[in-house]
């Protein structure tokens, strides 16, 4: 199988004009440069069939057989001058599985191959980024490659805190963290200029780096899932037939390839800027997009122990730390497994204090400096790093978010969307990957459940039950929470937080605890928290209004009397 993809039950055809590719079967046999095709047939038991065919006119074929105790492998070499095609064809007979083709290897990505895996689904995972150094070759052996890369100083690495709604679809997945991986957060250490409160905020929720959570789904996949779930790195997705269900990619340092791939659903999980989605966009007039940019922009940097920092102790270790002042600035810090912290400093795009400024101007690394000390001043006690500075000025600016709505997440030819390619949002609530990981959850649920259906309404129904949730939350990430004027630690939002949380107690039989604070947990939906939030503040209203007419009548009174 080309680029290692094999899968039991499923036919392929392999074309490969004007290039040289030696199978890593005990054959050895060489493919030459000739118009001709391979044609594979891998049947349940891993014997692999090949036929040698003349590409023009299928006649009189030679058939040549060899019968393997596993799946034959093809690697063809990334250095072509003529493109090769991959297409799969019928399977196997009485061997019909449904095949899905994911476009993206991310968190997103590869859950979503576990979880259709694990329904009995044949699923090639495609992305554009490498696994592997070696050039030579044009697909990888997942049996041996790791998808972590080195991060490079341009590169964005953050941590991401894991709620109940993550860690719900990772463990229905059947996906486990290694402790020695994550830390379980105990609190929140807000520190301001008066002094750092700690607080019960975060506790039972997960930090863990983007690229851990990767690397942790993808080995799942491939101790749980080895004979369903693919593999392909360093393709590029180029073109889709939605009509023929057939997706073209290309090696991406090499777009003269290409790389046909048939499928009965295809997923977009390839980020905010979804190739998969903008096709989708170019060739259905009724699919719509909506996206708003937040315009703050952040830098990564690696802070001290949490136990080393001014007024610090071990339990700051495995704490969320934030700095909400002064405003815009701000910086967040979830913790590492060996207590250091990775934090994201935020700035407005426009104003006196931007990236833009502190770059162009005559000392970069010493208006860093001039930063950390300003802003954050109890994060290094013992002074900040040469290393740390150098580090921030290297980066590259990365935004702070953008919130996409689409008319719907699927089209009915056999395709979905799921993580930021569906509903990317705006950090402020620390939602983006958690409601991307119950959205792939979502997807699988629903498709297993109208499996007597037609996956068109399957589909359908996907759309109709996760999209109401990712519209909420698209919203409630701007609505007082993100931008360049309102955060989330502004005064308004926490005073209206507090006041609800009083009136809980005071009045329990009229005003619930705040609606916001169910966000992190899977009980209830997004778009139920916000239909509650307009609740809440509907009778804080009717409450403010009660009040201001009560004294109104009383200040009547008494000028009467």
């Amino acid at each position: 199988a080309a680029g290692g993809l094999q899968h039991p039950g499923m036919a392929l055809v392999v074309s490969l004009p004007g290039s040289t590719a030696r199978c890593r079967h005990t054959c050895q046999l060489q493919c030459r440069p000739t118009s001709t095709s391979v044609r594979m047939q891998l049947t349940p038991r891993g014997a692999c069939r090949r036929t040698w065919v003349t590409h023009e006119t299928q006649e009189a074929p030679l058939a040549v057989k060899f019968a393997a105790p596993h799946a034959c492998r093809r690697a063809v070499g990334r250095r072509v001058n003529r493109a090769w095609v991959m297409s799969a064809q019928a399977p196997v007979a009485n061997e019909r599985r449904k095949q899905a083709v994911v476009v993206g290897a991310g968190p997103s990505g590869s859950l979503t191959a576990a979880l259709l895996a694990a329904r009995g689904w044949l699923v090639v995972v495609v992305e554009k980024r490498p696994s592997t150094e070696d050039e030579e070759m044009g697909g990888v052996d997942v049996s041996t490659t790791s998808i972590v890369t080195t991060r490079s100083r341009n590169s964005r690495s953050y941590n991401i805190v894991l709620n109940d709604r993550g860690l719900n679809a990772l463990e229905a997945a059947g996906v486990d963290l290694p402790e020695e991986r994550i830390v379980r957060l105990e609190g929140n250490v807000r520190h301001t200029a008066k002094a750092a409160k700690v607080s019960s905020s975060f506790k039972g929720t997960v930090s863990i780096s983007r690229v851990a959570l990767a690397e942790q789904i993808f080995l799942h996949n491939q101790r749980e899932h080895a004979e369903t779930v693919r593999y392909l790195f360093s393709y590029e997705l180029k073109s889709v037939d939605f009509d023929r269900k057939v997706a073209i990619f290309s090696l991406a340092d090499t777009p003269s390839s290409s790389l046909e791939l048939s499928y009965d659903l295809l997923v977009g999980s390839d980020g905010v800027g979804s190739k998969t989605r903008s096709l989708l966009l170019e060739n259905e007039p009724t699919f719509q997009v909506q996206q708003n940019t937040d315009h703050m922009e952040f830098r990564t940097l690696l802070l001290p122990q949490g136990a080393k920092m001014a007024g610090g102790d071990q339990k700051w270790n495995k704490c969320f730390h934030t700095w909400p002042e002064p405003l815009p600035t701000t910086m967040l810090a979830p913790p590492n497994p060996d207590g250091t912290l990775t934090g994201v400093i935020v700035l407005p795009s426009q104003g006196e204090r931007t990236w833009s400024t502190i770059m162009r101007s005559d000392k970069p690394s010493q208006a860093v400096r001039e930063l950390l000390e300003d802003c954050f001043p109890d994060a290094y006690k013992d002074g900040v790093p040469q290393a740390v500075v150098e580090e921030i000025a290297a980066q590259r600016t990365s935004a702070g978010g953008i919130t996409t709505v689409c008319s719907r997440l699927h089209d009915p030819r056999g395709v979905a969307l799921v993580g930021d390619a569906a509903h990317s949002m705006w950090a402020a609530l620390g939602q983006g990957c958690n409601a991307a990981l119950e959205t792939c959850l979502v997807l699988a649920e629903t498709l297993d459940k109208n499996r007597q259906q037609p996956l068109s309404y399957a589909l359908e129904q996907y759309t109709s039950t996760r999209k109401p949730d990712t519209d909420a939350i698209g919203r409630l990430s701007e609505k007082g929470m993100g931008g360049t004027k309102k955060r989330a630690a502004s005064n308004s939002f926490l005073i209206n937080m507090g006041f609800q949380m009083v009136l809980s107690k005071i009045l329990p039989w009229f005003f619930k605890r705040p609606a916001l604070l169910e966000v992190n947990g899977k009980s209830m939906g997004y778009a139920q928290i916000e239909n509650k939030m307009h609740q809440q503040a509907g009778r804080r209203l009717l409450l403010y209004r009660l009040i201001a007419l009560t004294m109104n009548v009383l200040l009547a009174l008494r000028l009467l009397s």
